[in-house]
Order: C-alpha cells, then structure tokens, then sequence
C-alpha cells in the first residue's frame, strides 16, 4: 500500500479477532504473577472483518493503492471465523485491558 500499487486479495470476508501486542504482553506478565488461574481466552472476543482491517489501513496510510477483493481465492483451508471464546476467561486478573483493533486503530 505505501507504493499505491494494486493489491490482490481474496474476498476478505473473514472475521478475525486481533490483539494489540501490548494488551497481550501486559496480559502474559499478570497471569505469569497470577499464581495460576486455570484456562485463559486470549482475545477482546470481537472479530472484524479482513475487508475492513485492509480498508482501513489504506485509509490510515494515505494510499492510492487499488485493493482487488476476490483476485485471489481462498485456501480449501481458509479459515473464516476466528474469534476468541472470552466467556471462560472471568479468572483473568483484574486491570487488564484486551482492546479491540478498531480501539487501537481510533487513537493511531
């Protein structure tokens, strides 16, 4: 994108669920000091959209760049929906902030 050429993509209707690094570093330090809590979700538990995380990096970087959605098809494999299940993750400890991208993305 930061040389305005054409990208192909594929469809980019997958639904992911992204983690800005330092929530999760700042997570690992307070559960590795936790003492144990058993079974922890990493995740905010809200997916969005590929298609909206490329749409919004080219806005964010200015770019001129032409996004092809659907040039390329996806993997037998691909997976679609990959959204951390946070109901079991009431024993996190307490003062941690799982943000979602679009948080992060607003104060960029």
């Amino acid at each position: 994108m930061l040389k305005n050429e054409p990208i192909d993509v594929t469809k980019a209707e997958q639904i992911w669920d992204y983690l800005f690094v330092e929530d999760i570093s700042d997570l690992l330090l307070k559960l590795s000091n936790s003492g144990g809590v058993g079974i922890a979700n990493l995740g905010s538990g809200n997916g969005i959209v590929v298609k909206e995380i490329i749409n919004i990096i080219k806005d964010k970087t200015g770019s001129n760049s032409i996004i092809n959605f659907g040039a390329i098809p996806y993997r037998p494999d691909q997976v679609m929906k990959m959204e951390a299940d946070i109901k079991s993750s009431e024993n996190i400890p307490d003062g941690v902030r799982i943000q979602t991208l679009k948080q992060v993305f607003r104060k960029q």
